[in-house]
């Protein structure tokens, strides 16, 4: 049956008020993981989380495959008959079940690639998110596309706290790398259970893939591309480990994860509601252009303070993370994670590109974006090997910085966004970014013989100080970004689910 048109008052109302629920559900759940993660570093060493970081790529790789895209497709088809969704389940049910049983199979050789017995118990264990997320991923698909942000709020929320709770104690008795990827896999089942129980679709009894072909081609082409996407993401963890070894690993994972965390947060909070929206004004250019710089404003602006404070006290951060067990376990993550700071805010200036490309079903652009980033990371990082971890950190700021005019010139010719358009966008929080960066060297300099790299009052107050200097050259530089921000935030947070 035909679903209705969209009103674009009420499209443009549920996208605000579905952000909003999404954001506030992400803070939770990113926020509350950070938390859990700082916590969890005082009890585990590095190399168990550089163990967890290959059991992450390994089954990461897996479960992109596994969902062979339909969540998107389903997401972005204008209409959708309940036969469709129902070999969907199907499907993707059947395929998960055998992508699990593949991963187990081929567990011991990754093992032995990576010199690690003890990585075969550990992927076979943490690939049980496979079957569990494949039982799921139409019912995710689902609410996304019907707007339901707050039912997957609600999820998050409590299979967050489910899951880092069983981390915490599992690693207070001891059980290393166990603990995380026990973690991981709770984190799967209260999901899939949550999200089987909330949404309820007919399933028929007879399969019939031919009638769902068109979401298989679709989700196809997106697998591919967001496989060169993963690929791009984590070649960098794979080659440290392999040269540097799992100990380095773990340090450079942290550094990395802290500096793409608020990339992956945002994306996750606005990226969905960006492309369930953005697919519906597919065929309004005028209107796309209006939504990505407003998202791209916004992200950015939440993103910069964070970057900023992450990279310029990286060493005062790696000091402080340890204040249940005191130790310099993690010192060897300050370099790069002050390294990766630049990275970090090229990222957040260059989001959401992919949600509009999806939208506009531009497939070739995309797989071909994907390909050359999957290309340039890799020389990146074999160039950048020779000089040590530092040296990759570098090798990928310097990618990140050459290759984003070329972001923008894609964007001109798949939607007509100028780039000067773009980067008067990014202007509010690049300068401010600045003018907290020059306050937060500032205090650093002048207090350096008061508060030692391991002060917590020092880094509460150098946090302080940043944040206050860029919020002030908002409110007094740019009042009409600040009111509109606010706006967006008081709309979401005040209106219903209507």
């Amino acid at each position: 049956m035909p679903e209705s048109p969209v009103n674009p008052s009420l499209l443009r109302r549920r996208a605000s008020v579905s952000s909003m629920m999404v954001f506030i559900s992400k803070v939770v759940r990113f926020g509350f993981v950070f938390i859990v993660n700082i916590i969890l570093m005082n009890f585990l060493d590095p190399a168990d989380f550089g163990l967890m970081r290959y059991v992450t790529i390994i089954v990461g790789f897996a479960h992109l495959i596994n969902e062979m895209g339909l969540t998107a497709a389903i997401v972005q088809k204008e209409t959708l008959a309940e036969h469709e969704i129902a070999s969907c389940f199907y499907v993707n049910a059947l395929f998960s079940i055998t992508l699990y049983g593949a991963l187990f199979l081929l567990a011991p050789f990754a093992a032995g690639y990576f010199e690690s017995d003890e990585l075969t118990a550990l992927i076979r264990c943490g690939a049980l998110i496979l079957p569990l997320g494949g039982l799921c991923a139409i019912h995710r698909a689902l609410l996304q596309r019907r707007m339901h942000f707050g039912l997957l709020a609600g999820v998050e929320i409590f299979s967050s706290l489910a899951s880092s709770a069983l981390s915490i104690a599992l690693a207070i008795l001891g059980h290393g790398a166990w603990a995380l990827v026990y973690g991981s896999v709770s984190f799967g089942l209260m999901s899939m259970l949550a999200l089987v129980i909330s949404v309820r679709f007919t399933l028929h009894r007879h399969l019939n893939f031919g009638a769902a072909r068109g979401l298989f081609f679709f989700g196809g082409a997106l697998v591919l591309q967001r496989v060169m996407d993963f690929a791009s993401a984590n070649f960098d963890n794979l080659a440290v480990g392999k040269v540097f070894g799992e100990k380095a690993l773990g340090a450079y994972a942290i550094a990395y994860d802290i500096i793409t965390l608020p990339q992956i947060a945002l994306s996750a909070v606005i990226g969905n509601v960006a492309i369930a929206t953005f697919s519906r004004l597919q065929n309004d250019d005028a209107r796309l252009r209006n939504g990505f710089v407003d998202l791209t404003k916004i992200s950015t602006l939440i993103a910069m303070p964070y970057l900023l404070i992450a990279g310029l006290l990286s060493e005062n951060v790696m000091h402080i993370v340890c204040f249940i067990k005191q130790s310099d376990k993690w010192l060897p993550a300050a370099e790069p994670l002050g390294l990766l700071m630049l990275m970090g805010i090229f990222y957040s200036f260059s989001g959401y590109p992919g949600a509009v490309w999806i939208a506009k079903r531009k497939l070739r652009i995309c797989l071909g974006w994907a390909l050359v980033m999957l290309i340039s990371v890799i020389a990146s990082v074999i160039i950048g090997a020779r000089w040590g971890i530092a040296g990759v950190c570098a090798a990928l700021v310097i990618r990140a910085v050459v290759f984003y005019p070329a972001m923008l010139m894609i964007n001109y010719r798949v939607f007509g966004l100028g780039p000067a358009a773009f980067l008067m966008a990014l202007l509010p929080s690049s300068l401010c970014g600045c003018g907290m960066a020059g306050g937060i060297l500032a205090w650093k300099l002048a207090t350096r013989n008061i508060f030692p790299v391991d002060s917590i009052p020092g880094f509460v107050l150098a946090s302080i100080i940043g944040v206050t200097i860029y919020v002030g050259m908002l409110f007094i530089f740019f009042s009409s970004d600040m009111s509109r921000l606010k706006i967006f935030l008081r709309q979401a947070v005040r209106s219903d689910h209507t």
